[in-house]
């Protein structure tokens, strides 16, 4: 909250306030109706782990996304005919799963195995490529997610995607994310802000 205050200190030092006033909102910004329908595709908390059943519904959401006319739907196909962009909002590793990965195993018995959690990534790095090869791409941390935990978290290193990373339409950012299509600015969190907002409220959802 921006505040501006007027008065002055008495002989204890303390503040007298006479009159204040809030910072008034800024005009919004008029926008242009756009031409045609785009539509921008949203997905977080996939939680992978080497044994994951989300895989099975990914692959389906990247076979309607790589062939929407196979689709029976007319208003979902010309959804995922007009998406402009995936954003993957954090999370894509299961927590418990990378702690096990970290904690539980001795490294001498680890020295020729995989984790789990690289085996994971490499099956959902597959997915990305084919999502990448039909539209723009972007790839935001989450707690789980190997980056900082303070915000704002840096991105993804692009060697955990060594094949979708390799086309132009996959960016690993930064989470807060922030980016304008068209007359429309957004910012995306993959929501580690609202959880301390609700650490720290006594309102029930």
């Amino acid at each position: 909250i921006v505040i501006a205050v007027h008065g002055y200190e008495d002989d204890r030092g303390v503040f007298i306030v006479k009159d204040y006033c809030f910072k008034d909102l800024s005009i919004p910004k008029t926008l242009s109706p756009p031409k045609e329908d785009k539509y921008i595709l949203f997905a977080s908390g996939f939680l992978l782990s080497e044994s994951s059943v989300i895989f099975n519904q990914l692959e389906c959401l990247v076979n309607s996304l790589t062939q929407p006319t196979n689709i029976q739907s007319e208003q979902l196909k010309t959804i995922l005919a007009n998406t402009i962009r995936f954003i993957v909002a954090g999370n894509l590793i299961e927590s418990s799963n990378r702690l096990k990965d970290t904690t539980n195993q001795a490294k001498y018995l680890t020295r020729k195995m995989t984790a789990s959690s690289v085996e994971a990534m490499h099956s959902i790095d597959e997915l990305f490529d084919k999502i990448a090869a039909i539209t723009d791409i972007d790839i935001m941390p989450g707690v789980n997610d190997p980056s900082c935990h303070m915000l704002p978290q840096q991105p993804l290193h692009p060697c955990m995607f060594p094949s979708s990373s390799k086309r132009k339409t996959t960016h690993c950012l930064t989470n807060p994310y922030d980016f304008q299509i068209g007359d429309m600015r957004l910012l995306g969190t993959s929501g580690q802000n609202l959880d301390d907002i609700d650490l720290q409220s006594t309102i029930e959802s």
